[in-house]
């Protein structure tokens, strides 16, 4: 018996502390040379995609580099959001339709008949428009557009 060898341990049974460690030093060794090349072109291509990455014009933190080389973005996803958000709210099929519907004072439920939409969606497309102070409660149940 080759005590305090791998074999030792697969093929004779042995577990004693030398054998042991004979087969976690033998598994790390194979593992480390059966690595896949993947791997280590995954970290290369990371590191070549960071290189990419801009940084944001409005509040430093860096931008998305997805666009290829040279070609990052101005802005990060949180800027750039904030500065198109408003420009986009109530342009919604949707929404316009209710806008139009609200430029004379409308109770809820007549609302709610002409979008031809459920009773929830309603209070959703209303609250939103409200948050964005597109349209005003004028009463209980009853919006319009604002002033």
């Amino acid at each position: 018996m080759r005590h305090g060898t791998r074999y030792a341990y697969c093929y004779l049974g042995c577990r004693c502390d030398v054998c042991c460690e004979a087969e976690s030093t033998y598994s790390r060794s194979y593992r480390a040379r059966r690595m896949p090349g993947y791997l280590n072109e995954l970290e290369a291509n990371r590191a070549r995609k960071e290189t990419y990455r801009g940084i944001c014009e409005d509040c430093g933190a860096p931008t998305n580099g997805s666009n290829g080389p040279g070609s990052a973005s101005t802005r990060c996803v949180p800027c750039a959001n904030k500065e198109k958000g408003p420009r986009q709210r109530g342009t919604g099929p949707m929404q316009q339709k209710a806008l139009g519907l609200l430029r004379v004072e409308r109770r809820y439920g007549e609302l709610r008949d002409l979008l031809g939409v459920s009773s929830g969606y309603t209070s959703q497309l209303l609250n939103r428009l409200m948050r964005h102070g597109l349209i005003e409660r004028v009463g209980r149940g009853r919006y319009r557009v604002a002033a």
